[in-house]
């Protein structure tokens, strides 16, 4: 026979055993609850977070070239400028319309061209913090 205090230390295991097990299946269906609320949060707005990122893109695209003083670059590199300025535009309408992005009340709403860019390139900071803002709140 086991002695009392063998006895009562493997209850105690087993108890605690028991205890973790529980607890490990709990924490288990807790991150499977949020994975798949995150991959559904995703799929509704996959379309949504392709466009921020894409938008996020261009004006990192423009902002890598602008890195130089615009009246010294060649005709090339200008010429590149103008559409990807065009095009983030572009796409700051559509998430405004969306209701995404509050697009006139950014910075970059009132530059039309590369020079008024060049003035103000904290404008693109704002535009990239914006959108990155709006992906956050998508998964909250």
């Amino acid at each position: 026979m086991l002695t009392p205090m063998v006895e009562t230390t493997l209850l105690l295991v087993t108890a605690l055993s028991t205890f973790f097990a529980a607890l490990a299946a709990w924490l288990s269906y807790r991150i499977s609850k949020n994975n798949l609320k995150f991959q559904k949060e995703y799929a509704k707005n996959q379309s949504l977070i392709q466009s921020i990122h894409r938008t996020i893109t261009i004006a990192t695209n423009i902002k890598t070239l602008m890195h130089q003083d615009p009246l010294g670059m060649e005709d090339v590199e200008y010429e590149n400028i103008e559409p990807l300025l065009k095009d983030l535009k572009s796409e700051l309408l559509h998430l405004s319309n969306t209701g995404t992005i509050n697009y006139e009340g950014l910075k970059l709403f009132s530059i039309s061209t590369i020079y008024d860019l060049a003035r103000n390139k904290p404008s693109l900071d704002e535009v990239i913090q914006e959108l990155e803002l709006c992906l956050n709140n998508i998964f909250t």
